[in-house]
């Protein structure tokens, strides 16, 4: 029972379904009883969850690629706990040498930096779904001759940054 919130008096010949409130001894009326109504809308906001990089070469894992060659990187994805087509900024970089997605691209990935064939930075928009077409084929090539001579090998890393951009429609 709405009243806009100004409160009133209910006067009931006795409340069906409570005890307490039920005439007694036969008196006839309930005493009039002070009350006050509202009721209050609530809104919802969504909110979009973190998207999730997943890769095997977590938790200190490292891919390992031949000199002068590279390699696959497989098994690197993203995963977005609310949207399987969520729209999606994927940058990728590294610092020594050059990477590659899958060959050719999704034709609704847009590249505004790199094309995803041997860049040292790529910048890409797309679906969630094209970004993980493209990141099936993910190859690392190292610089020429890229090893240090003392260690055995060299170290270089790939950065991957992920952003959701669900959250700015809604």
């Amino acid at each position: 029972y709405e009243d806009g919130g100004y409160g009133g008096i209910l006067t009931p010949a006795g409340v069906l379904g409570c005890y307490f409130c039920s005439p007694s001894e036969a008196v006839s009326a309930v005493e009039p009883s002070v009350y006050d109504v509202k009721t209050i809308p609530i809104i919802v906001n969504a909110v979009a969850n973190t998207p999730r990089i997943t890769s095997p070469y977590s938790s200190g894992a490292s891919a390992i690629v031949p000199e002068d060659a590279g390699g696959w990187l497989d098994g690197v994805s993203i995963f977005d706990p609310d949207d399987s087509e969520a729209a999606m900024t994927i940058q990728l970089w590294v610092e020594k040498g050059l990477v590659s997605l899958r060959e050719p691209p999704p034709e609704s990935l847009t590249f505004t930096v790199g094309d995803g064939d041997m860049d040292q930075y790529i910048v890409a928009n797309g679906p969630l779904s094209a970004i993980n077409t493209a990141l099936s084929g993910l190859r690392y090539s190292p610089e020429s001759d890229f090893t240090y001579l003392n260690s055995g090998g060299a170290l270089d890393y790939l950065h991957i940054f992920v952003e959701d951009h669900t959250d700015e429609f809604i």
